[in-house]
């Protein structure tokens, strides 16, 4: 009997954790990120409330970013990798990034593929150095709160020079790969589509 009412308690208590932390996977709607851009702000929410309704599933593989991500639609299908889920939102920036990372905790991914930062040059001008500390912290912390999930960075993509500081990115991307001990393996895309 006092097993059985052990089993109860400790069902109820971890059903009752489960339903509060649920409330808690995805941004609010009315969340602010003062560097997205006034057009990123609104599509902000509408891709968060998709994927309210798509939720991930633990182990499996994640592709997160900002409109090059999105944009790849369907990457399971592109992959032939049933497992693998878009978290794209177009016009993100890494701060909004940190602020959804909450899904990736509880779901805790096999792998994570990080593609992100060129909205924080265009759209709000951030500088080098803080991207590249964002995208490092976002890296840290799903180490710290998902340590079986692999973390991989991708390099920022270069663009014209028309369009803006190819400088700033290279810099992003020589701080991401000389930062000491990471949580992260990098990917070097920007030399593979460089021109």
């Amino acid at each position: 009997m006092r097993r059985s009412l052990t089993s109860i308690a400790l069902l109820v208590l971890a059903l009752s954790t489960v339903s509060l932390h649920a409330e808690d996977l995805y941004t609010p709607k009315d969340i602010i990120v003062s560097t997205h851009s006034k057009w990123a702000a609104g599509h902000y929410p509408r891709r968060i409330a998709e994927f309210r309704t798509h939720p991930l599933a633990t182990k499996d593989i994640v592709f997160i970013g900002d409109s090059i991500t999105e944009y790849g639609r369907d990457w399971a299908k592109r992959l032939n990798i049933t497992t693998v889920k878009n978290r794209g939102i177009s016009g993100d920036v890494t701060a909004g990034i940190l602020e959804r990372m909450n899904e990736l905790y509880h779901y805790r991914p096999k792998a994570l593929f990080v593609l992100i930062g060129i909205n924080d040059l265009l759209a709000t001008q951030q500088s080098p150095e803080y991207i590249a500390e964002n995208t490092i912290k976002i890296s840290d912390l799903m180490h710290k709160n998902s340590p079986g999930t692999t973390v991989y960075i991708q390099t920022i993509l270069p663009i014209s020079k028309k369009r803006g500081n190819l400088l700033a990115i290279r810099t992003v991307n020589r701080i991401l790969g000389e930062h000491k001990n990471p949580s992260y393996t990098l990917i070097d895309l920007y030399s593979h589509f460089a021109d």
